[in-house]
């Protein structure tokens, strides 16, 4: 009887043990309804800009705040924690993508983009100077050749 006790007082002490290890390595959560950025991408066709990579910089810091992927409506969210000029990258696979700011201050839950109008003549002038770039170079190579 005596080993039989201490037998279950060895378990007991050893079960007490492995719960506290195992519950250190549980995750827990909450939920609650806070004001969020949200910001929804697209192409230039209309075409939702889903699940592609993004991430988010808050002001004066070159490590990203928030990484992620953009839902299946091209949308991604953040709840900026300080005033600034907030700084968020996405890009897909195949080179499409976009960088821009915007101004959060959480204190007045007030957002503010920064004008993107403009943001596709880079990609326009880029291909223009390919086509004529191309054009040239035939033009020479016709010329080399010769009647």
């Amino acid at each position: 009887m005596r080993h039989c006790r201490r037998a279950v007082r060895g378990l007991l002490a050893l079960l007490v043990l492995v719960s506290a290890t195992v519950q250190g390595h549980g995750v827990e959560h909450r939920v609650e309804h806070r004001e969020a950025v949200v910001v929804t991408l697209q192409y230039a066709s209309g075409r939702a800009f889903s699940h592609e990579a993004y991430e988010i910089y808050q002001p004066g810091s070159d490590t990203p705040f928030q990484v992620g992927q953009t839902d299946a409506q091209g949308r991604l969210a953040f709840v900026p924690h300080q005033a600034g000029r907030w700084q968020v990258e996405a890009t897909s696979p195949g080179g499409h993508g976009t960088r821009f700011e915007l101004q959060a201050d959480p204190a007045n839950s007030q957002v503010q983009a920064a004008d993107s109008s403009g943001s596709h003549l880079p990609a326009a002038l880029l291909g223009v100077v390919l086509i004529l770039g191309l054009f040239a170079a035939l033009a020479l190579w016709y010329r080399r050749r010769g009647p």
